[in-house]
């Protein structure tokens, strides 16, 4: 290789002055022998031999013969002393390549003929020099004059050569990519200017790369858009100054065109640091997202165009399923509806055990009512008799139009007993309305309990054979189909409670005090349709009432019953419940359907064969005595 031409570098500034450091102590510290006398070729050696540096001793006026080389030269290129002894040698081995060798050696010649003529260093020179064992080594070399040979320094560059080699690429493999990728790609500092972007921004927004860093970097992106990003600036500046790792999380951006439009672009951005891990600038790159932008709104418009028509489809199907399971008069179910839903909860009741009661009812006279004010006023008051049932029914309870003037009712989880109050407080409540144009009417009802293991046919059946006995008994009252284990009866348009013995707990003045309450249950339905005897009869029910709790409460708690505190607090909800209708009688507001259905659901129903049958455990044959009945 031959010698490069170039300004001297500051390593080799370094390796001249050496030399020169090196000439400057021999001459200060080696004796002479006398004036003119030649240094000391051994002391010499001895000072090389300590040298950091690959250094070789040539006796220009031999031949270039080699005197001497130091052990760092020797592990740097292989070469001993008998390898190489004389620059002809070290240049044959060094340099195979015949024509390269000539030259070199002829650079050499003429800068050992300076050195020797004018003094001074040799000039600086690069090479690449094969190695003893084959390998090649890149190296900076330059000569001295001291103590009368010429001194030959060598610093390995191979090093650095391939890495700056290695660098070089990388540049241009990196520079190469960012010129040519799709995405764009910059650089950002920390103060938010721009100190590069690639080409492919032009292709982005029409802005040329210079334009782009000329323009302050908020009339790059679309007001909202550049909030965002500011912001996100201004934590990678507080995380910097905190020494956080900074975390900059995609954003999506508009970015503004030079024709005044905006693009949509995924930014992404990490952070360069330096050789102490601060981010020093960001690195960011800009992807055109405007076709998946586009994507999502066509999906977005698509998917509220199928939502939309799925609420039509859906308001249709409603309509339609209205149409079809609806009396289009009254708003009430249909019969087909009704038969399917009967049906369904009847093999629900069988399979769980849970009671079904069936109500019929049918509109007395109504014949003569279409008769009289014509069918106009006849369906109106259908149309408010409807309104009227359903006011009076629970959410799963099921009114249809049965057909004419007869309408069915299906009551889920609710006995015979339950079902028969309902159906007593709707025919109060229907005597006691007055209808438009015709005033007053009544219905008659029928009542049954689902039994086990009946058939739907027979179920209603028997119930409206109970609703035609109510037809020929009179009319305007309850009949329950198989009443004869039920705790209430009809009686002359009303309903009265039956005491029966299995309602007794055992405790003699508890069944006493259970059976005087019924009586005066009965007093009080009875007296229902009198203002005048209506509040003695509810104020002799209360006290009596009162009384009772009372009594049952310290027996039980005698007999050390558990759950005492809760069978209280019951025995108050219904003294609570029985004091607001009293108030209610006071203001002329209350009717028989509300007192029937507070005495049989409330009080009988749910107290007396629910409640109170938790503690007839108590009195049975094996219960403990009472403490007042153990021997002391």
């Amino acid at each position: 290789m031959t010698e490069t031409a170039r300004p001297p570098s500051p390593a080799d500034t370094d390796l001249l002055g050496l030399l020169a450091q090196l000439d400057t102590l021999i001459e200060r510290h080696l004796p002479a022998a006398g004036p003119g006398a030649t240094r000391a070729p051994e002391t010499l050696q001895r000072v090389l031999a300590d040298l950091p540096v690959p250094i070789v001793c040539f006796d220009p006026p031999h031949g270039h013969a080699t005197r001497s080389l130091n052990p760092r030269f020797t592990e740097l290129f292989g070469y001993t002393l008998a390898d190489i002894p004389s620059l002809t040698a070290f240049a044959a081995q060094a340099l195979p390549d015949a024509a390269e060798r000539a030259q070199v050696l002829q650079a050499w010649e003429a800068g050992f003929a300076r050195l020797r003529t004018a003094g001074g260093t040799m000039a600086p020179g690069e090479y690449r020099l094969r190695c003893k064992d084959g390998s090649t080594r890149e190296v900076r070399i330059c000569g001295q004059i001291v103590a009368d040979r010429v001194l030959i320094a060598f610093m390995d560059l191979t090093v650095q050569k391939r890495m700056l080699a290695e660098l070089r690429l990388s540049e241009r493999r990196h520079r190469l990519l960012a010129d040519h990728a799709a995405d764009v790609i910059w650089t950002l500092d920390l103060a938010g200017g721009l100190t590069y972007i690639s080409p492919s921004i032009e292709r982005l927004t029409g802005y040329t790369p210079q334009e782009c860093l000329q323009l302050p970097l908020e009339a790059l992106f679309a007001a909202s858009s550049w909030s965002r990003l500011e912001q996100a600036l201004a934590q990678a500046r507080a995380d910097q100054r905190a020494g956080r790792p900074l975390q900059i999380p995609p954003l999506e951006l508009e970015r503004r065109c030079k024709d005044g439009t905006c693009v949509w672009v995924e930014l992404t951005m990490s952070a360069i640091t330096d050789g102490d891990d601060r981010c020093v600038e960001l690195l960011g790159i800009s992807r055109d997202i405007c076709a998946r932008k586009h994507a999502e709104a066509q999906l977005q418009q698509a998917r509220a165009a199928a939502e939309a028509a799925t609420r039509a489809l859906q308001a249709a199907n409603a309509e339609l399923r209205e149409l079809a399971t609806k009396d289009a008069l009254t708003g009430a179910w249909n019969r087909r509806y009704f038969e399917h839903t009967a049906a369904a909860e009847r093999t629900r009741a069988q399979r769980h055990g849970t009671p079904l009661s069936l109500i019929l009812l049918d509109i007395d006279h109504f014949k003569a009512i279409n008769d009289r004010f014509g069918h106009q006023a006849g369906d109106a008051a259908l149309v408010a008799l409807s309104a009227l049932v359903r006011a009076n029914l629970r959410r799963s309870d099921v009114l249809a139009r049965w057909g004419g003037e007869e309408f069915a009712l299906l009551l889920p989880h609710c006995d015979l007993h339950g079902a028969a109050c309902v159906a007593e407080k709707l025919r109060a409540e229907l005597a006691a309305a007055t209808f438009a144009t015709i005033g007053s009417l009544s219905a008659s009802f029928g009542v049954g309990q689902l039994r086990p293991g009946e058939t739907l046919d027979a179920w209603i059946k028997r119930v409206d054979d109970a609703l035609y006995a109510a037809k020929h008994a009179g009319r305007n009252q309850v009949v329950i189909a198989g009443a004869e284990d039920a705790p209430v009866e009809p009686a002359a348009g009303a309903l009265r409670l039956i005491w029966k013995p299995t309602y007794a707990c055992g405790e003699p003045r508890i069944d006493q005090e259970h059976r005087e309450l019924f009586s005066l249950a009965n007093a009080l339905i009875a007296a229902a349709g009198n203002p005048d005897s209506l509040l003695p009869a509810l104020e002799a029910f209360m006290t009596h009432a009162v009384a009772h709790f009372a009594h049952e409460e310290a027996i039980l708690r005698e007999r050390g019953y558990a759950d005492l505190d809760a069978h209280a607090a019951a025995h108050r909800r219904l003294i609570e419940h029985a004091q607001g209708m009293r108030a209610q009688a006071e203001a002329g507001a209350i009717g028989v359907g509300e007192l029937v259905e507070f005495l049989y659901r409330d009080l009988v129903a749910r107290h007396l064969l629910q409640e109170d049958a938790r503690f007839f455990g108590l009195f049975s044959p094996s219960a403990p005595p009472s403490a007042s009945s153990r021997p002391h």
